[in-house]
């Protein structure tokens, strides 16, 4: 792609959208009675993308998150889905980048502007590998997540009815309004259901923008003329995890109805960038392991596919002779910059370049990583 081709109107992205597979009430698909979220796949342009609102928690959560360009510079949208495309992935703590960048966003935007060998050194040396560990503990942190919301789900009555059985009948209205604690339990109810049926099968139905040609979804971008696209092909091997990339680069969704309108909220917050789940990372799911593992693909010239295959582990949660609830509840919302577990080290109110509980301190737990 040329310099900044990616922000224009017409690349194509895509995004997951998942909603309950039945809406009736009685939460049994009759081909597959296990399956409880219908997945669709979206693939449209970032100008269309441009029009889906954020609802307010979603933006909320992203406020410390860069946000992309609009499509037209004479507009300032609504915080809306395009504002995030390319998804950035994980981002360090501000006070943390200015201690490894010099530049700031009043520098010198010409041409002629170089990036200063320091920057260069700080990148290689602490910035990518910083990053890559904070994928590892957000991973690790999602997956705690999904097993206390099923805990949760499971032993608590919304009314007369068990959490769990509302989520299998579909009424997610009345799992969002029960929990007002924010821990996000139907969302990490969602995550557990993409982690559990990534390796079986691709999305339930696959829409498009009109003017998209087959052969456009078929195959890579081999011409800077043409419209670019920053999507996961079918033919590309990560193709079969797709709803799980999705998910992990914060491009998965589901509708919300907010002051009378349509808004989307978006599942987890991005922890891959979109170029790593397109170009980089391909990923797959174990359920016998309780940890990650990474290799390198062997590609052929002008191949599709990313370049390594990452597997991240889902084991069935453990009992409490194991570990704890309220350890895993602890590890899954411990903050990054504070509290007993954060991520970041400080000395006396300064963060340093280090870091401090990248895995939990309780066995168990799965620790993934992309290193």
């Amino acid at each position: 792609m040329k310099k900044s081709q990616w922000y224009k109107g017409d690349t194509l992205y895509q995004i997951l959208l998942v909603e309950p597979v039945n809406n009736t009430g009685d939460g049994e698909d009759i081909k597959n009675p296990r399956q409880v979220l219908k997945q669709t796949l979206i693939t449209k342009t970032r100008e269309e993308f441009e029009k889906d609102l954020l609802d307010d928690e979603t933006v909320d959560k992203l406020k410390n998150y860069p946000k992309a360009p609009p499509t037209k510079k004479d507009r300032t949208p609504e915080p809306n889905i395009s504002s995030y495309l390319p998804s950035p992935g994980v981002v360090l703590l501000q006070e943390l980048r200015k201690k490894l960048f010099s530049l700031s966003s009043d520098s010198d935007n010409s041409e002629n502007l170089q990036l200063p060998d320091e920057d260069i050194i700080n990148i290689n040396n602490f910035y990518d590998s910083l990053r890559t560990l904070l994928h590892c503990r957000k991973t690790s942190q999602l997956i705690a997540k999904t097993w206390y919301a099923q805990n949760q789900a499971t032993t608590n009555d919304v009314g007369s009815t068990k959490c769990w059985d509302l989520f299998l009948k579909g009424n997610w209205k009345a799992i969002s309004k029960w929990d007002d604690l924010q821990e996000g339990i139907l969302d990490s109810l969602i995550v557990r259901e993409i982690f559990l049926s990534t390796n079986k099968s691709e999305p339930d139905e696959l829409k498009f923008s009109e003017d998209i040609k087959i052969e456009e979804f078929f195959s890579p971008m081999v011409d800077t003329q043409e419209r670019a696209k920053f999507i996961i092909l079918p033919n590309s091997i990560g193709w079969q995890g797709i709803t799980l990339s999705l998910l992990l680069a914060g491009q998965a969704y589901r509708k919300v109805r907010e002051n009378g309108i349509d808004k989307y909220h978006q599942i987890t917050q991005p922890i891959l960038s979109t170029g790593e789940i397109v170009g980089k990372y391909n990923l797959d799911v174990s359920f016998d392991k309780s940890h990650g593992e990474i290799r390198e693909l062997a590609l052929d010239y002008n191949s599709p596919c990313s370049t390594f295959q990452v597997t991240l582990p889902y084991p069935p949660i453990p009992n409490s002779t194991n570990v704890r609830m309220k350890d895993i509840k602890q590890w899954a919302y411990a903050s990054e910059e504070d509290g007993d577990l954060p991520f970041y080290i400080k000395e006396n109110s300064e963060f340093l370049i280090g870091t401090a509980f990248v895995s939990p301190p309780y066995p168990y737990i799965p620790v993934s990583t992309t290193s």
